[in-house]
């Protein structure tokens, strides 16, 4: 996957990375795919997101289905 840049960043991770790998893992075997894209957030024309009220509130105008922030899942219903 690269970015209009053409570049990209790939970072890798293992049982060291704790809730990272457990996150992962948990994605791989619920849909065959071990890997997340973790990207800035931010919506076009705004800049990146800089809170978690900023991130809800992008959030509730976008199609995601989920975001995660430290500990918490924050989906619509």
């Amino acid at each position: 996957m690269v970015n209009l840049l053409l570049n990209n960043l790939i970072q890798t991770i293992n049982k060291v990375n704790g809730r990272c790998y457990l996150l992962i893992r948990k994605i791989y075997e619920l849909t065959g795919i071990p890997c997340i894209l973790n990207t800035s957030f931010n919506l076009k024309g705004e800049p990146i997101i800089e809170n978690p009220e900023q991130a809800i509130s992008d959030f509730l105008k976008t199609k995601m289905d989920y975001l995660l922030i430290r500990d918490f899942i924050v989906l619509k219903s």
